[in-house]
């Protein structure tokens, strides 16, 4: 292969097109936005007796049922 010769200003012009067509990607920003979403299982409401039962010190109350 032959050797090719280039001036100062060729050069310099060379790498002003090269920067217009090829990004600088020390300089790129990137962002981004992430969404997380969560589902919640809730158990259903227990009335007052049954709330009891399974969390309250009653005595007089039965424990709850084995499910």
């Amino acid at each position: 292969m032959g050797e090719i010769e280039l001036t100062l200003p060729q050069i310099r012009a060379i790498e002003i097109l090269l920067r217009k067509s090829v990004p600088d990607l020390a300089a790129a920003e990137i962002k981004s936005e992430q969404t997380h979403r969560y589902v919640v299982e809730v158990p259903p409401v227990l009335d007052r007796d049954e709330w009891q039962r399974k969390y309250g010190q009653n005595p007089s109350l039965p424990p709850p049922s084995l499910q």
